[in-house]
């Protein structure tokens, strides 16, 4: 594969002048499997920790060794290992694989490496392109480089793709078709939100049949939204709850008191008593359960949506049964807010005055349990594309001899 004039050339062009790695530079391999994963940019970081997270989750032994330009402030989680590495010369890599022997290789989207494909070659090692992006496949358009780099492609063990159009251009590039599975993308890890069994079954044999709502991680600033929806779309349904979670930064006494003076019948969750048939709005003790008040819920508004951004997943909600209102600021979940509103699997607004219009439309049933429905299909297959990767690994390690 690396034999030829041209390539041999290249590899020297761009290895002139390198520096090789320094004595004790690499730390302690441990007795495991290693698992290489080579990230380019933060969403690629994020997904690597997505793929080690599920191996964490599983007990599995396996190690992952995380490459990243600079690791400045990342703290490894128990099974990872985290190594600034950027534009790595072979004489480094060559100290690198010998003392890490890694067992298989992730390529995170795309962007590889010709000096990597040269160097891993001869490991007999599984190299799998992960979450592959048609912008990050494409080689270039034209030259000498790419016509070098094409023939290294072959050499790929599996490409997943996000998509069509990233299969496409993984097979112009020169990736066998049948190495090619679409498996649309990997989404960052989620965790499942706890709660207590024993607190839901009272809530909810309290509530009976109400119709019911949750504003999750509300501020004292959006108090008065939140009340005015509440109040507008009591008028219509009538016995209406809210179950009111303030964010980290807020005290659930003066949330409470607040929705007190604007007219409604609030029952704080740390008073220990259960709502009775007055209730209008139920204050829970803290922002530490919002696992208990989305499952109760059929509806969530996630706060903080409309002007700064999420404070979590929408995955989060949206995987628990409760069909999803949000605002137009995605924060670091721009991805994740994309499929669930492609898939009709959650529901935006824009603007303040818009929540009481999404809410009265979602508390009917019917529609409440088409997006509920849309969100679970999308949450449920992000996990299989997860699930896959996983199994290819773990075939990858037994090849290797675990």
């Amino acid at each position: 594969m690396s034999g030829s004039f041209g390539l041999s050339a290249y590899l020297a062009l761009t290895s002139f002048g390198e520096v090789p790695a320094l004595p004790g530079q690499w730390g302690e391999r441990p007795s495991g499997p290693v698992i290489w994963i080579w990230c380019n940019s933060a969403d690629d970081l994020a997904l690597a920790r997505t793929v080690s997270g599920q191996f964490r989750d599983e007990d599995e032994e396996a190690t992952f060794l995380i490459t990243f330009p600079s690791t400045e402030g990342l703290e490894p989680a128990s099974n990872e290992i985290l190594i600034g590495l950027s534009g790595p010369g072979r004489l480094l890599l060559r100290s690198f694989l010998d003392h890490w022997m890694p067992d298989a290789l992730l390529w995170v989207r795309g962007r590889l490496d010709p000096k990597t494909l040269v160097e891993t070659d001869t490991l007999g090692i599984e190299r799998i392109l992960i979450d592959a992006r048609a912008s990050g496949i494409r080689p270039g358009r034209g030259g000498w480089i790419p016509r070098l780099i094409r023939p290294l492609m072959s050499k790929i063990d599996r490409v997943f793709a996000a998509d069509d159009a990233a299969k496409a251009a993984a097979i112009r590039a020169g990736y066998p078709e049948g190495q090619i599975e679409v498996l649309g993308p990997i989404q960052d890890a989620i965790s499942i939100l706890p709660y207590s069994e024993v607190s839901r079954a009272k809530l909810s044999a309290a509530l009976a049949t109400r119709p019911v709502w949750c504003a999750l991680d509300v501020s004292m600033d959006k108090a008065p939204l939140i009340a005015a929806a509440h109040k507008r779309v009591s008028r219509r349904a009538h016995r209406l709850v809210l179950l009111l979670v303030p964010d980290a930064q807020t005290d659930p006494a003066q949330l409470g008191a607040r929705m007190r003076e604007a007219g409604f019948d609030t029952l704080l969750q740390s008073e220990g008593n259960a709502p009775t048939n007055a209730t209008q709005i139920v204050v829970a003790q803290g922002a530490d359960e919002p696992g208990l008040w989305a499952r109760l819920s059929p509806v969530t508004f996630l706060c903080g949506t409309l002007e700064s951004g999420p404070s979590r997943h929408p995955f989060e909600i949206a995987s628990l049964g409760s069909a999803l209102i949000h605002g137009p600021k995605k924060g670091d979940y721009a991805e994740a807010f994309e499929q669930l509103l492609s898939a009709g699997a959650s529901v935006r607004i824009e603007k303040e005055d818009d929540l009481a219009t999404a809410l009265d439309a979602l508390l009917a049933a019917d529609r409440s349990a088409e997006v509920i429905v849309a969100a679970w299909d999308v949450t449920s297959k992000s996990a299989a594309v997860a699930n896959r990767v996983s199994e290819t690994l773990r075939r990858a390690l037994e090849k290797a001899g675990y």
